[in-house]
């Protein structure tokens, strides 16, 4: 209690100052009425005192007012960041919605072009190794796969093909590991030329078209179809697309560098082509 008073003792002085000085003017009133001189005297010397007890009232309401404020508006803001929150959960919702309907909209597309039997499924796993591209779906041999069978992506591009099956899942070999092998074929009207298509473990995210003649038109752009001769795997199916042409065999033949059309980091649906 003293170190309190010793800490505050001229505000406290002054506070008592102003109580005995209002007291004296309620005393100076009560008694002498008339005596407007001496009330005026006591007034215009406590006058100054009132101004700051004024100012000390107004900015401790001032003060209480901002507290207050600042409070509502923590709580506003409070308010409006779960908002923010909800509206960007839904609007990511919307996107997502979109860009199914995108892909449902060019898997029709893609059925009117291809009159292939298909079979949708989900990618759920990846393989966690550098030496194979494998990727897991959620279909098996309960919805009728078998190996051997083409895997494409909603928009008819090459994913790979069913490598093993489970009864309710799939391993699927990416087009880009080096065991993939199809036989391709270049689709354009100058040029039917047919290679082997196989991936590779240097370059994973490039294909390799081989045994191509010496003199065939191939140049970079050209598109690249599955060719069907094996009769194993449907014809028309989209590979990639040229990149590069080099020699091979001192010359005797050429092999082309093909990008893939499909992101193979990124798809997650599939389709598998049971019939053709």
């Amino acid at each position: 209690m003293a170190g309190l008073f010793k800490k505050h003792h001229r505000f406290i002085l002054i506070l008592v100052m102003l109580i005995l000085i209002l007291t004296l003017v309620n005393l100076v009133g009560a008694v002498a009425p008339e005596k407007d001189w001496g009330e005026g005297l006591v007034i215009d010397a406590v006058a100054p005192f009132l101004g700051v007890i004024n100012w000390v009232n107004d900015t401790f309401n001032d003060t209480l007012n901002v507290l207050l404020n600042y409070k509502e508006v923590k709580e506003e803001n409070n308010r409006l960041q779960k908002k923010v929150k909800k509206l960007n959960w839904k609007i990511h919702q919307l996107n997502e919605t979109a860009k199914l309907n995108d892909r449902l909209r060019e898997l029709l597309e893609f059925k009117i072009r291809k009159p292939f039997t298909f079979i949708g499924a989900k990618v759920i796993g990846k393989s966690a190794d550098n030496w194979s591209q494998i990727v897991t779906i959620n279909r098996g041999s309960k919805s009728g796969l078998e190996p051997k069978m083409l895997v494409v992506t909603y928009n008819g591009y090459l994913v790979g093909r069913v490598e093993q099956v489970s009864t309710y899942s799939a391993q699927v070999l990416l087009l880009n590991d080096s065991n993939f092998t199809i036989g391709g074929l270049i689709a354009k009207k100058e040029s039917r030329e047919i290679g082997i298509v196989n991936g590779s473990l240097a370059e994973t995210d490039l294909l390799k078209m081989n045994k191509l003649p010496w003199d065939a038109n191939v140049e970079v752009g050209d598109k690249v179809i599955t060719s069907g001769l094996s009769k194993l795997y449907p014809k028309g199916v989209l590979i990639g697309k040229v990149v590069k042409v080099e020699p091979e065999d001192y010359g005797l033949t050429h092999s082309a560098r093909l990008k893939p059309f499909v992101d193979l980091g990124t798809f997650e649906e599939v389709l598998v082509i049971t019939d053709f």
